[in-house]
């Protein structure tokens, strides 16, 4: 599954190509949201869906669910791209969840330096009444805005990572951050990340019928 800057980074990407014309602080919301499970410590079922078409979301009439449904399209995406072309994602997986976090924190390190500004983080200061639909402490929800302005801000750092996903490393959240920037540093892996999401439209566009693509 991809983390909090992979998600805007496609949204980003495909809100200026296919998606174009689709509300962008609503769609942008709604990819981010989905994640908001790790505050809110509700399952991941809730928030996601599973088995997502690419006709889903640019069927969607409200951009917040579009986005939503995006968010699990890239997560299925990324997991099919990544276990066929990434090795290295079967070694980290066999540590378990924190395999796992350290290869999404690995992602957005390297892809946090793409970014090319932070001009969306404007959107995160409005809470929207399609997500108090699903959260209904608006205090969670404003919570979670706020830890991801600094994230978008301030980029993986060892506390905004901890914060973000709200655990407790058992070896502590500095080793952990040290970890993930060491992956990051590695150019395979820096290679591995930005052919998946540099190479999203094509990856897109291989999986799906183009008879659903917008333009």
């Amino acid at each position: 599954m991809a983390a909090p800057i992979g998600h805007i980074y496609l949204a980003l990407k495909l809100l200026v190509g296919p998606l174009v014309g689709v509300n962008e602080q609503a769609f942008i919301l709604g990819a981010s949201f989905p994640d908001i499970r790790y505050a809110a410590h509700v399952p991941r079922e809730y928030t996601h869906k599973a088995a997502v078409k690419w006709c889903d979301v640019v069927g969607e009439v409200d951009p917040f669910v579009a986005g939503m449904l995006f968010h699990s399209l890239v997560d299925e995406m990324r997991e099919k791209h990544f276990l066929t072309h990434a090795p290295v994602y079967f070694q980290l997986q066999r540590f378990g969840s924190i395999g796992s976090y350290l290869v999404k924190a690995a992602e957005d390190i390297v892809l946090f330096s793409c970014l090319r500004d932070s001009e969306f983080v404007r959107h995160f200061d409005v809470i929207l009444a399609q997500e108090k639909l699903f959260i209904f402490d608006e205090s969670v929800i404003r919570a979670w805005h706020d830890s991801l302005k600094n994230y978008f801000v301030c980029g993986p750092t060892a506390q905004s990572l901890a914060q973000l996903i709200g655990r407790d490393y058992r070896f502590g959240a500095n080793v952990f951050y040290r970890l993930a920037n060491r992956i990051a540093q590695t150019e395979r892996f820096r290679k591995w990340v930005i052919s998946f999401y540099d190479n999203f439209e094509t990856i897109l566009a291989n999986s799906f019928s183009f008879a659903c693509m917008r333009a």
